[in-house]
């Protein structure tokens, strides 16, 4: 019953807010001129990646590959954009990635994203198959990883150096799991941003990942299948200090309430993170 109410609350939620903005489909002679409106972008990347190993018999080993991405999104009108985004990568979640192998067979190419955003006020709206909507590290959701479902995000200016977010989904995971009810995350996000001076800002946030009727679902890394239902609570904090130097010291730590590792999230990362 709460699973529907959500799901149902979420969908008049997106229902309301397009009905009373029924005027972005009119037909003015800028909104005719669309294809102006439209932003294509694309990424190549090659990569030789080299394995040294110690001990055991296991041996070192070399691979070489590709990763390709094209997407483009297009602004309706105000507010109002659709989106979406071609990848490598195959099935798996979280890796975009294609190694040259298998005598030069072809790559694996498919939907990687495909949403539509709106944006009215304090609001934006995402449903569909989107980036990650809620701040966070590789300690808790891997880069390449894009949500399906729906999405909610709301910034609020409450002083001058003062801005609080809040971050709600609500995503499906998958259709053919056992039992009556398909698994489904539940997640809220809270946090505040704060800029103490020209050089020095913070950001704290908390974040609740309620992942309901998931046992028997089996990972899309490793193929473990989860034996019970589990929760996620991420504190994540960043302190910023502009020295000159392109350096940044994130902090995330995720003290969980059930007994299960994160479902979709790649190898072990540190939380170090030097950006150019």
């Amino acid at each position: 019953m709460g699973r529907k109410l959500a799901w149902f609350l979420m969908f008049l939620l997106f229902f309301s807010v397009f009905k009373s903005s029924g005027r972005v489909w009119a037909q003015s002679a800028e909104d005719r001129d669309w294809y102006q409106k439209v932003k294509v972008y694309a990424d190549l990347r090659l990569r030789h990646e080299s394995y040294f190993r110690d001990g055991g018999t296991v041996v070192d080993r070399d691979r070489q590959r590709i990763r390709f991405r094209i997407g483009a999104t297009l602004n309706i009108s105000k507010g109002l954009d659709i989106g979406f985004r071609l990848a490598t990568g195959g099935d798996s979640p979280i890796s975009t990635n294609q190694s040259f192998d298998d005598a030069f067979d072809t790559k694996d190419f498919g939907l990687d994203r495909a949403f539509v955003a709106y944006k009215t006020g304090p609001a934006r709206l995402i449903g569909g198959k989107m980036a990650n909507p809620f701040y966070s590290t590789e300690v808790t959701w891997d880069g390449d990883l894009s949500f399906e479902g729906l999405a909610e995000q709301f910034r609020f200016q409450l002083a001058d150096s003062t801005k609080l977010f809040i971050n709600l989904g609500q995503f499906a995971l998958d259709k053919n799991a056992t039992g009556p009810v398909e698994p489904f995350l539940l997640a809220f996000q809270a946090g505040i941003e704060q800029k103490f001076s020209a050089t020095v800002k913070a950001k704290l946030a908390v974040a609740y990942y309620d992942f309901l009727h998931v046992k028997g679902v089996a990972l899309p890394v490793g193929g473990t299948v989860l034996a019970e239902d589990f929760d996620v609570l991420d504190v994540l904090g960043e302190l910023n200090f502009d020295l000159g130097l392109p350096v940044r010291r994130p902090g995330s730590g995720s003290p969980r309430a059930g007994s299960r590792t994160h479902l979709w999230k790649g190898p072990s990362t540190a939380t170090w993170k030097v950006l150019f």
